[in-house]
C-alpha cells in the first residue's frame, strides 16, 4: 500500500509540470548547442500539429495549418 501512495504522489506531480515552460528553457539550450537560428516544438493534439514552443519564429507561420496532420 505504501508504494502505491508513493506511485499515486509521483503521478500527481507529473500533472503538475508546466510542459510550456519546459519546453520554452529546452528549446533556448538547443538552438544555442545546435548553433541554430530558428526552432519549434509542437504538441501533437486531436489531429494537429500546435505550437508548444518557438525561437525565432513568426508567430502567423508557427500557427497557420501548414502542419495540420489530419486525415
Amino acid at each position: 500500500m505504501k508504494k502505491l501512495k508513493k506511485f499515486n504522489l509521483y503521478l500527481s506531480e507529473l500533472n503538475s509540470v508546466d510542459v510550456g515552460f519546459l519546453a520554452d528553457r529546452a528549446i533556448k539550450q538547443i538552438i544555442d548547442i545546435a548553433d541554430a537560428q530558428v526552432g519549434v516544438f509542437y504538441i501533437y493534439e486531436k489531429g494537429n500539429l500546435k505550437t508548444l514552443s518557438k525561437y525565432s519564429v513568426d508567430k502567423k507561420l508557427s500557427d497557420s495549418d501548414f502542419f495540420n496532420v489530419s486525415p
